[in-house]
């Protein structure tokens, strides 16, 4: 912070207080460029909205939103109202990819910690999701969902969007939006973690007693209810009592864009791992790091490999990107059925620190490349995995260890 107007900016966005961007408009024109385009960026009207602007349209969800923040707690009050302010940015730019890249880095510029940060890119990312809602989802996506972020916030957000565009139209999305909070209060997953699938006294009588133990077994059940193969507590049980507590092998899971650092840090603290990394065996097969030729083949070769290393009860760091849930599901997938005990890693690093490093690399990749991974990047999220770890941009480590919770724990 460097004036007094930008302390009195942030005091407001995390207090609750009302925000009337029109006055902060030569300061976020100065800070906050992303949020300040947006007065000159028209609001297009269709579904019946009522704002000139875009940014008089983030006014008027800032307006809706402010009064039900003294119902929240303290954490979920300063992400809905964040959330309010960032959904809109990077309107007109192509793809969702950059609307939530310039969120993330607008957090980062407001200094807040890692873990409410990845909640509202989230609730950026996915604020139109309850008003769109209307065909049946896999159990499997709601719990992951509702891991993933605050279902209730996702809620109000969604209904504050839906009441600052007006009549018309918006109706039907207010029907979807209600149509999904009904969804989530039947499974019980209404502004709230997904329930125990097994009862607690049953998962007491039946889980591990060693706490490492405890943790790999619920999060493999963590994993098998989002890929749908366990549903329902008779299921549950089953597979936990088939279980056979034995010693396995663990997996280091890197999460971040190039120049993140994944290499340097790993090399720093996990040298006795061993190292599984897809561009080594690109240089290997192709002569080429950054070969993209044969990808599938150098995927399929690398994640045989891990298998293997896996139930050979070896510790393996996967080195690579891993940037969305579609790449990191199918790496979980091996260390589930191996039984491996999984930390992700993830290197959280501001995008314009990552470019930068990435000209220090011996093989530089195409900042374009960067900039679009940066933008698909979804955050991990703790029921992934025992351990979640997160690396800044200086090196430092902040652990979240998991117990025998669904995705609960503390940060370390």
């Amino acid at each position: 912070m460097n004036d007094g107007s930008e302390v009195e900016f942030r005091t407001r966005l995390l207090t609750g207080r009302p925000l009337p961007l029109a006055e902060f408009l030569p300061l976020l024109k100065r800070w906050l460029p992303e949020l300040a385009t947006l007065a000159s960026t028209p609001d297009v009207a269709r579904e019946g909205r009522c704002a000139e602007s875009v940014l008089d349209h983030t006014q008027q969800v800032l307006d809706q939103v402010q009064p039900w923040l003294g119902e929240l707690p303290g954490e979920q009050a300063q992400a809905l109202y964040l959330a309010a302010l960032l959904h809109e940015v990077g309107r007109g730019a192509p793809g969702l990819g950059r609307v939530v890249a310039q969120a993330r880095d607008l957090l980062f510029r407001l200094g807040l910690p890692g873990p409410l940060r990845d909640h509202v890119v989230y609730l950026v990312r996915l604020h139109s999701l309850p008003a769109r809602w209307g065909r049946p989802a896999s159990l499997g996506r709601l719990w992951r969902l509702a891991w993933t972020l605050n279902t209730r916030l996702l809620y109000l957000l969604a209904q504050a969007d839906n009441q600052a565009r007006g009549l018309g139209a918006a109706e039907r999305r207010v029907q979807a939006a209600e149509a999904f909070r009904r969804r989530c209060e039947e499974l019980a997953i209404w502004g709230q973690e997904p329930p125990p699938l097994i009862p607690p006294w049953r998962w007491q009588a039946l889980a591990p007693a060693d706490p490492w133990l405890r943790r790999r077994t619920a999060g493999e059940l963590r994993f098998w209810r989002v890929k749908g193969v366990l549903s329902t507590p008779e299921q549950g049980e089953a597979w936990l009592a088939g279980q056979r507590p034995a010693p396995a092998g663990t997996l280091y899971l890197t999460v971040g864009v190039p120049g993140s650092g994944k290499s340097t840090w790993i090399a720093r603290h996990l040298a006795q791992a061993r190292l599984i990394s897809m561009d080594l065996l690109r240089e290997r097969l192709l002569g080429r790091r950054g070969d993209q030729s044969r990808n599938a083949e150098v995927y399929r070769l690398s994640r045989r490999e891990l298998g293997r290393a896996l139930r050979a009860r070896e510790t393996v760091v996967w080195d690579a990107q891993s940037h969305t849930w579609q790449a990191r599901q199918g790496l979980l997938a091996v260390a589930r059925e191996s039984h491996a005990y999984v930390i992700v890693i993830y290197f959280d690093v501001p995008l314009a620190l990552a470019l930068e490093r990435n000209t220090w690399r011996r093989d530089v990749v195409p900042p374009e490349v960067i900039v679009r991974n940066y933008g698909d990047l979804e955050e991990p999220r703790p029921f992934e995995a025992e351990e979640l770890w997160r690396v800044d941009a200086n090196g430092k480590c902040a652990r979240y260890v998991g117990d025998e919770g669904a995705g609960s724990g503390e940060w370390l």
